[in-house]
């Protein structure tokens, strides 16, 4: 069943002005779903009914919107109403005791499924000034900014803004920083290098991806071959794994840097004049290839098991570390494929048959960066490095990624990272 938590009480309801004659009082209410989820920035119809004893002297209708806290404020009695009966300004508020009842479509599908009803008791009466003889001790401006001070502090007392948005597709983007999120936290994830063989240019770098700018939080991109991996900027993350190339033919892609270390190298497969070497482990990030197929990659969602490297010789992909893709192995298709050989996502070095293969992208988190709300920001999120053209054998790096979240007790590398 959908809740509704009306925040009514002799703080809550206040008079818009006492000097002169009142004709409106301010009302807000929060509105949660029958799994005692918020409802946020939603327009949820409400009708008022003011009664005196049982009887209803004035009824209205709104259609407000609540904020991103499940918030609904209006003005009974003001401008936005619509009446249904009655006449708010001729209530008087001296001769009875008086309740508001309220109906609420939280479904917005034109049915009125929440209702409840409450006394009205001593802030409401004031406006009774407007009639009354006298007034002992006039009105009470102090009393009334004390009202107002706590009307604020009880919003301040609704649970705050929870989330998070994730970028998987490569490009530029905006993000606008929600109602009341002023800190969020971020990991970007460089693309992959692209894998190819010795001498040729073909193949590219992967694309850096990043948050605000690069100087901000940024994983990245993976290059192509031995010390050219993609590196991060944050507060912790790691760098890529490289391309091993010591004279084999065959040359597994690097893996994706980790939360709390590098990506796996990759190995080195069955090429001739050189010893072969397994695809090595990555720390919370993917692990190297084997042989010419492509590193792993690593997942956006906070800090999990280490993507384990190929073994020796074995044209195998690495895997994915904390969540993230494995990388291909050469036989998972038709040899003549390059996609067969593209690293896992995310950053996973592209995989080769002839000497380099990519790099693995960085991986760059950081937590507590201010934000403002209402604020647009830039996102980008890199793709995986190209292979080379002139090499059919050769696979692309799998592509980056950022993902930011918000809310209370959430950081990486893995205090609530998950979805919420």
């Amino acid at each position: 069943m959908n809740k509704f938590y009306t925040l009514l009480s002799a703080l809550l309801i206040t008079v818009t002005a006492f000097a002169q004659s009142p004709e409106s009082m301010s009302y807000q209410a929060v509105v949660r779903d029958g799994s005692d989820i918020l409802v946020s920035n939603a327009t949820t119809p409400i009708q008022i009914s003011i009664l005196q004893g049982t009887t209803a002297v004035y009824v209205e209708t709104q259609t407000p919107t609540t904020n991103a806290n499940g918030l609904l404020s209006i003005e009974i009695g003001g401008g936005e109403a619509v009446v249904v009966s009655g006449v708010f300004s001729d209530i008087n508020w001296s001769t009875d005791t008086y309740f508001i009842k309220t109906e609420v479509d939280v479904d917005n599908n034109g049915s009125y499924d929440v209702n409840g009803t409450s006394q009205l008791l001593s802030v409401p009466y004031a406006m009774h000034s407007k009639t009354a003889t006298t007034l002992p001790g006039g009105i009470d401006e102090a009393f009334i900014g004390v009202l107002e001070a706590r009307i604020t502090a009880l919003e301040d007392l609704l649970e705050p803004a929870v989330g998070q948005q994730e970028f998987t597709t490569p490009g530029s983007y905006s993000w606008t920083a929600p109602a009341g999120v002023t800190s969020v936290s971020v990991v970007a994830i460089g693309g992959g290098g692209g894998g190819g063989r010795n001498g040729d240019t073909g193949q590219t770098p992967g694309g850096d991806s990043y948050f605000i700018d690069a100087s901000t939080v940024r994983g990245g991109g993976g290059g192509h071959g031995i010390d050219t991996f993609g590196t991060f900027t944050g507060d912790g993350g790691g760098n890529g794994g490289y391309s091993n190339s010591t004279g084999s033919s065959f040359s597994g892609g690097g893996g994706a840097g980790g939360y709390s270390g590098s990506g796996g190298n990759g190995g080195i497969g069955n090429g001739t004049g050189t010893t072969q070497v397994a695809g090595g482990d990555g720390a919370g990030g993917g692990g190297g290839g084997g042989g010419w197929a492509s590193g792993g990659g690593v997942g956006i969602y906070g800090q999990g098991p280490s993507g384990s490297g190929s073994s020796i010789g074995a044209a195998e992909g690495g895997g994915g570390g904390s969540g993230g893709v494995d990388g291909k192995t050469y036989t998972d298709g038709s040899n003549s494929s390059s996609l067969i050989q593209r690293g896992g996502a995310f950053g996973g070095g592209g995989g080769s048959t002839y000497y380099y293969g990519g790099s693995g992208g960085g991986l760059g988190w950081k937590n507590s960066i201010a934000v403002q709300p209402g604020t647009t920001y830039t996102v980008v999120v890199g793709d995986g490095g190209l292979p080379d053209v002139q090499w059919q054998y050769a696979g692309q790096g799998g592509s980056g990624a950022v993902r930011i979240i918000w809310g209370p007790d959430r950081s990486f590398p893995s205090t609530n990272t998950n979805d919420q």
